[in-house]
């Protein structure tokens, strides 16, 4: 069978149609399997800043998609993301928050290089009632990142949310 010839090793049958493609998109509210954490050691942050957040986090679904996480399929996907929940714990003092709260970290990895770019703090009050971004961890290094702030990474952690996640923020009162 000849192959393309701008896809070396692919087969012409084995690429779909336009009408296959569409059959076989993902459905963004379908659960998703957790995204696990990279085998073996991972790279630490080489300096690393820690600022407070607080920023609301849309329930349901979007909740679902930012703690499963995103596995990377290639070079061009450019980020990895995945959830590490931690024990349930006494809530913080942003706002006056009662109860038990869960707290999970989403890291924010680049996928080419394996640096973490930032870990976000989510805290979770009882479940439906509410989650909020609470704490940012990012890197500072300009040998990793070059040009990095505060708002800058803040702001790139939303884009990701959005374009890799598919979350949207536009409901949520974030700040």
């Amino acid at each position: 069978m000849p192959r393309h010839w701008r896809l070396p090793g692919l087969a012409r049958s084995r690429l779909l149609s336009r009408q296959q493609a569409v059959q076989q998109a993902p459905v963004l509210d379908a659960p998703r399997p957790r995204v696990e954490p990279p085998p073996g050691e991972r790279a630490g942050f080489e300096k690393p800043v820690t600022s407070g957040w607080d920023v609301r986090v849309p329930l349901g679904p979007a909740l679902d998609r930012l703690l499963s996480g995103f596995q990377p399929e290639s070079m061009h996907d450019k980020w990895m993301v995945w959830a590490e929940d931690g024990n349930v714990s006494p809530p913080s003092p942003i706002g006056n928050r009662e109860g038990l709260v869960s707290v999970s970290v989403l890291h924010f990895v680049r996928s080419r290089t394996g640096y973490p770019f930032a870990q976000v703090t989510i805290e979770t009050k009882n479940v439906g009632e509410g989650a909020r971004f609470t704490k940012i961890v990012w890197e500072s290094s300009e040998k990793r990142v070059s040009n990095q702030t505060e708002e800058s990474t803040k702001d790139t952690v939303l884009q990701v949310c959005v374009h890799v996640l598919g979350v949207e923020w536009r409901d949520t009162g974030s700040t």
